[in-house]
C-alpha cells in the first residue's frame, strides 16, 4: 500500500514537472525569500537568457527599474498573507535591451516541504505597442464626431449608447445625457414599420448603407433621413461598438417632388392638343343634337347621347386634372388593369392621331397592389407617350400584365414596334437632361425610375433597332410602400 501511494505522488511529482516545464506560457517558480527556484523555456524564451542565467541574476534583473518596485512590493504582500494572489502588468529588458511587456498572474502554493509563490507570464507587448495608436484613433474619432455636421450616434457591441455629437441635439432635440446609457431596443427614432427590423439588422454588425426613412423629433415633427451603420471592429476582427448615422434629405426629397410635379404638369401640356380634339367632338354631337331636340319625338334617345357624351367629356378632365394637381402620396389597394385602361383611354386620342394600335392583355386573375394610383398613372403615360413619339409613323404598342406567383410580384411590359434605341445610347437612358427627343428633357424616365424604385419596384429597359423597345416594370404585391 505504501509502495503504490509512493509511486502515484512520484507521478503526480513528475506530471506536475512536465505541465510546468512545456507550458506555452512563462512560468517563474519563486521562493518565499524572492530568489528564483526555476523557469520553463516559454520564460527564458520571453526574455532571451537561460533559466541558468535567470538563476544567477533574479528576476530583479530582468524588471524594468521602475516596474520592480511595484512588483516587490505585491510580493510582500503575497508572502505575508494580505492577498491570496495578484495581477500586473509590467515591463521587462529582453537580453537584447529592448523593452518588452508581461501581463503577471502570481498565487501562493505550499507543499509538504515548502511555500512558493508560482507566476505566469503572458507577452502583451504587441498590444501595449498598439495602445498609443489606439488612444490616436480614438481621440480622431471624438474629434471625427464632435465637429461632424451630420448627427451620429455610437452603440457598444451590446447596442447601449455610449456617445451622441452635438449635431444630434441640435437636429433632433434630445439632449446627449438624456439618452446615454440607453439601449438602441428600447428607442423609437422611426416612424416606420421596419424599425425593428433595421435595428435587429445594426446590432448583428451588419452595414446599412443609404436607408430612407423619417424620423420624429422630440418636438414631434417628422424630418427625412438617410441612415448609415457600420460595426467598429478591434485588431482582431472582433465587433466592439456601432456608430449609425442620420442625413438630413429633406430637401432632396423637395427637390425630387417638384421635379415629379413638374414632368406631371409637361405630360398635362403635351396632352392638351389631344384632348381638345377629343372633347370638341362629343362638344359638337352635343350641341347637334340639343337643336335636334327642339323639333323632335326621339327626345329620349338624344338626352341618352348626350349624356353619354357628356359624361366622356367628364372623363378625359377628370384624368387630365388628377394627373396634373399637386397630390401627397396616397398608397392604396389598387387594381392595374383599371388603372391601365383609364390611361389607355386618356391617350386613345392621341394613340389615333398618330396611327398607333393600344392592345391590353392580362392574366385573368391579377393580385392587388398596394401604390399611390396617381403616380403608378404618371409612369404608365410616361411610357406610353415615349412609344408613341417612336412611331411617328404608326405601329402597335403591346401592355402585358403578367403575375409572378412564385416573387409575388406584377410585371407591366410596354413593347412597341418603333424605331428602337442604340446599344451605345441605351445605357445612358434615365440620365437628367439626356433624351433622344428633339424637345424632351431627360427627365421623365428618370422621374418614372425613380417612382417604381419608391415603391420598391424595378425598371428595365430593352431596344433593337429598327424592331421595337421593350420596357418591363416589377412591382411587389401587397408590399410595404414607404
Amino acid at each position: 500500500m505504501t509502495e503504490t501511494y509512493l509511486e502515484l505522488h512520484a507521478l503526480d511529482k513528475e506530471l506536475l514537472f512536465e505541465a510546468f516545464t512545456h507550458a506555452p506560457l512563462g512560468m517563474v517558480l519563486l521562493g518565499m525569500n524572492g530568489k528564483v527556484v526555476k523557469t520553463n523555456s516559454s520564460f527564458c524564451q520571453f526574455t532571451g537568457y537561460s533559466n541558468e542565467e535567470i538563476l544567477q541574476l533574479g528576476l530583479s534583473y530582468l524588471l524594468y527599474e521602475e516596474d520592480d518596485e511595484t512588483l516587490d512590493s505585491n510580493y510582500r504582500k503575497l508572502v505575508a498573507g494580505e492577498v491570496n494572489a495578484f495581477q500586473s502588468e509590467k515591463r521587462f529588458v529582453h537580453k537584447n535591451g529592448k523593452v518588452i511587456w508581461g501581463s503577471i498572474s502570481a498565487h501562493k502554493v505550499s507543499t509538504s516541504q515548502s511555500d512558493y509563490i508560482i507566476g505566469q507570464v503572458v507577452d502583451i507587448t504587441s498590444t501595449k505597442q498598439m495602445e498609443p495608436e489606439m488612444e490616436r484613433l480614438k481621440s480622431q474619432l471624438e474629434s471625427y464626431m464632435d465637429y461632424h455636421l451630420d448627427p451620429i450616434l455610437m452603440f457598444d457591441e451590446k447596442g447601449i449608447l455610449m456617445k451622441a455629437n452635438s449635431a444630434f441635439e441640435e437636429e433632433f432635440g434630445w439632449n446627449p445625457q438624456e439618452l446615454i446609457g440607453v439601449s438602441m431596443r428600447d428607442v423609437s427614432f422611426l416612424a416606420d414599420e421596419k424599425e425593428e427590423e433595421l435595428k435587429e439588422k445594426v446590432l448583428r454588425g451588419e452595414c446599412v448603407e443609404g436607408y430612407e426613412t423619417t424620423i420624429n423629433k422630440k418636438n414631434g415633427k417628422a424630418l427625412d433621413v438617410m441612415i448609415t451603420s457600420f460595426p467598429f471592429k478591434d485588431h482582431q476582427g472582433i465587433k466592439n461598438g456601432i456608430a449609425v448615422s442620420f442625413r438630413d434629405i429633406t430637401d432632396r426629397k423637395q427637390a425630387e417632388e417638384l421635379m415629379i410635379q413638374s414632368e406631371k404638369l409637361s405630360i398635362a401640356g403635351q396632352l392638351s392638343a389631344a384632348i381638345a380634339h377629343e372633347i370638341r367632338n362629343p362638344i359638337t354631337s352635343i350641341k347637334g343634337f340639343l337643336k335636334l331636340l327642339q323639333n323632335s319625338n326621339e327626345k329620349q334617345l338624344y338626352y341618352e347621347i348626350v349624356e353619354s357624351e357628356i359624361a366622356r367629356i367628364e372623363l378625359i378632365l377628370s384624368e387630365l386634372l388628377s394627373l396634373a394637381k399637386p397630390q401627397k402620396n396616397n398608397f392604396k389597394e389598387t387594381d392595374l388593369r383599371l388603372t391601365l385602361k383609364q390611361c389607355i383611354s386618356l391617350l386613345d386620342a392621341e394613340a389615333n392621331m398618330k396611327s398607333v394600335q393600344i392592345d391590353l392583355k392580362h392574366e385573368s386573375q391579377l393580385p392587388i397592389i398596394h401604390c399611390d394610383e396617381n403616380q403608378i398613372k404618371q409612369v404608365f403615360i410616361n411610357f406610353m407617350k415615349n412609344s408613341f413619339d417612336a412611331m411617328p409613323d404608326g405601329g402597335s404598342l403591346l401592355i402585358e400584365i403578367e403575375n409572378c406567383m412564385l416573387t409575388s410580384c406584377i410585371t407591366i411590359r410596354f413593347k412597341d414596334t418603333g424605331c428602337g434605341i442604340p446599344k451605345e445610347i441605351l445605357s445612358n437612358i434615365g440620365q437628367p437632361f439626356y433624351t433622344t427627343k428633339e424637345t424632351g428633357t431627360g427627365l421623365g424616365f428618370m422621374v418614372s425610375k425613380n417612382i417604381i424604385e419608391g415603391h420598391s419596384g424595378t425598371v428595365h429597359i430593352s431596344s433593337e433597332v429598327n424592331v421595337g423597345t421593350t420596357i418591363e416594370i416589377v412591382l411587389p404585391c401587397f408590399s410595404n410602400i414607404q
